[in-house]
């Protein structure tokens, strides 16, 4: 069975549209049943877009860590749920 843990660790590769016809069903049907893995591939892709559209720039590498763990745990939080 595919869980959240699965999708978080695809994720990279679901952004990139770089998953096999096989994975990308396992993913497809997943998303159909979880919203929060859902709003998670959207809110992603969303950011990157903005980010993108207004050009980047870099964090300082405390606050990109400190924002991560908080995105993380957050997310571990609410597949306990």
């Amino acid at each position: 069975m595919f869980s959240c843990e699965d999708l978080r660790a695809e994720l990279s590769h679901i952004l990139d549209e770089d998953v096999a016809p096989e994975m990308r069903e396992k993913i497809r049907h997943h998303l159909s049943e979880c919203r929060l893995c859902t709003v998670l591939v959207d809110s992603t892709r969303k950011t990157i877009t903005i980010l993108t559209d207004t050009g980047s720039f870099e964090l300082p590498d405390s606050l990109s860590d400190r924002l991560t763990a908080m995105i993380m745990e957050k997310v571990q939080e609410e597949t306990k749920k």
